[in-house]
C-alpha cells in the first residue's frame, strides 16, 4: 500500500518561515483556488494571500497540459503576495475516489493491516495499481470492527499530478484530500474545546459533499448528486430563460439582500423575485433535504445515535440569501451558511481592501488546505 504522502517526500524541499503556512492550491471543476495564511505575533492566524480564476477552456484539457497550467499558476502567484513555493493541494476531480471501508479490528494486528485486507476484497487484487491514503473515521473495541474512509487513485494519475506542479516549479508539501480540508477549516472556526457534532454540506457545481465531524474527528462522508448547476437550470427552466441569464438573475437578487429594492418598470420588487426564485427552487432543496434525513439515519446507525447539532453550508451555493433558512424549515436542524469562509481570518495585508465585498465561498478547500501545519487539529 501507498501513501499519498510518501509520493511527495522526493518533491519536497526545506526552507519555509514556520509563520507562514503553505499555498493552498485547488483545482476545481471550474476554477482554480489559492490561498496562504500565517500567523502574527500573538499566535492568530489571519490571511496573507488569495486568489481564483476561473478556466479559460475545458478543465480536462488544461490539467494535462503542462504548459498551459503553470502559465495559470504563475499568474496566480502575481495576483497578492505570496510566500514561497510550497503548496498543501489534492488530486483534480474524478483522480480520487472515497470509500467507506468497514474493518475487522482483532489484538493482534494493527488498524492499517486489517484495513489493508477488508480493501482488498473490495478492490480484488489491484492494490498495486493505486495509491492509497485512509482517515480512520471510528473504531468500536465492543464489537471489534472499524470504519475508516479510503482515499484511492490510480498511481499514474497522482505521479503525473506531481510531475505538472513540479513543472510549475510548485514545492509539493502534502496531497491531501477535501473533506479532511473541510474539517480542518470547520474545526479552526469553532469555539475552542468545542466538540458539537457538525453535518457540513459542502457545494460544488455539479455534486455536494457531506461531511459529519464529531469534535475534530470525522465520522461520515458522503458525495450526493446536488449541485448550483441544477438549480440555475430549474430557474431557467420555469422562467423560459438562459442559463446564463438565470445566473446574472441570481447574482442580482440572491447574492445580495433584495429586500430594499425598489420596484422596476415591470412593478415587481426585488423582494418580489427574491421570493419567486426561492418557489422554483425549494422542490430541489426538499429533495437535498432527503438526502439529509437518509444521511442522518445511516450516522445513527453507525454512531450509536450521534446526530449533529447543526448544519454548516459551505461551498457556491452558501452565498445564496435564504438558502440556510430554507434547509432549516426541511430539516428542523440549525443550519448556518458560511458564505466567506475567510471570515476567522482578517487579512494584515497593506492591500487588504482588495477583498472588501468579495465573498468567495468556492475557496473553503483551498483554505482548508492552508491551513495544514498552522492549526493543529491532527
Amino acid at each position: 500500500m501507498n501513501v499519498f504522502n510518501s509520493l511527495t517526500n522526493r518533491f519536497s524541499k526545506n526552507g519555509l518561515n514556520p509563520m507562514i503556512g503553505p499555498i493552498g492550491l485547488e483545482f476545481a471543476r471550474e476554477a482554480i483556488h489559492m490561498v496562504q495564511l500565517h500567523k502574527d505575533a500573538d499566535g492568530r492566524i489571519r490571511l496573507k494571500a488569495r486568489a481564483s480564476e476561473n478556466y479559460t477552456f475545458p478543465f480536462d484539457e488544461l490539467i494535462k497540459s503542462p504548459g498551459e497550467t503553470k502559465k495559470l499558476v504563475a499568474r496566480m502567484l502575481k495576483k497578492d503576495h505570496f510566500y514561497g513555493r510550497k503548496v498543501v493541494s489534492s488530486l483534480p476531480p474524478g483522480y480520487v475516489r472515497l470509500l467507506p471501508i468497514t474493518y475487522q479490528k482483532r489484538k493482534d494486528k494493527e488498524d492499517q493491516e486489517e484495513f489493508v485486507t477488508a480493501l482488498a476484497s473490495r478492490l480484488g487484487d489491484k492494490l498495486d495499481e493505486y495509491v492509497i491514503d485512509f482517515l480512520p473515521v471510528r473504531r468500536s473495541e465492543e464489537n471489534e470492527s472499524g470504519l475508516a474512509i479510503a482515499a484511492i487513485a490510480k498511481q499514474n494519475d497522482v505521479t503525473d499530478y506531481l510531475d505538472n506542479l513540479r513543472h510549475c516549479k510548485l514545492d509539493v508539501s502534502a496531497l491531501d484530500i477535501n473533506p479532511v480540508a473541510i474539517k480542518r477549516l470547520v474545526c479552526a472556526m469553532s469555539t475552542p474545546g468545542s466538540m458539537e457534532n457538525v453535518l457540513v454540506i459542502n457545494f460544488g457545481s455539479v455534486k455536494s459533499y457531506f461531511a459529519m465531524l464529531s469534535g475534530r474527528r470525522m465520522i461520515f462522508d458522503h458525495e450526493v448528486d446536488f449541485g448550483e448547476n441544477r438549480l440555475l437550470e430549474k430557474i431557467a427552466s420555469e422562467l423560459e430563460i438562459s442559463v446564463v441569464e438565470a445566473s446574472d438573475l441570481v447574482r442580482e437578487y440572491c447574492f445580495k439582500s433584495a429586500l430594499l429594492q425598489d420596484g422596476d418598470e415591470t412593478g415587481f420588487s426585488g423582494e418580489d423575485i427574491f421570493h419567486t426564485i426561492v418557489e422554483i427552487i425549494k422542490p430541489l432543496f426538499i429533495e437535498l433535504a432527503e438526502e439529509i434525513t437518509r444521511a442522518l439515519i445511516y450516522i445513527a446507525s453507525e454512531t450509536r445515535g450521534e446526530s449533529p447539532d447543526k448544519i454548516f453550508l459551505v461551498g457556491s451555493i452558501a452565498r445564496w440569501n435564504g438558502v440556510d433558512s430554507i434547509i432549516n424549515s426541511l430539516v428542523e436542524i440549525n443550519v448556518r451558511s458560511i458564505p466567506d469562509p475567510l471570515q476567522s481570518f482578517p487579512s494584515s495585508s497593506r492591500n487588504s481592501l482588495i477583498y472588501d465585498n468579495e465573498v468567495l465561498p468556492e475557496i473553503a478547500v483551498a483554505t482548508g488546505f492552508a491551513l495544514r501545519g498552522l492549526y493543529s487539529d491532527e
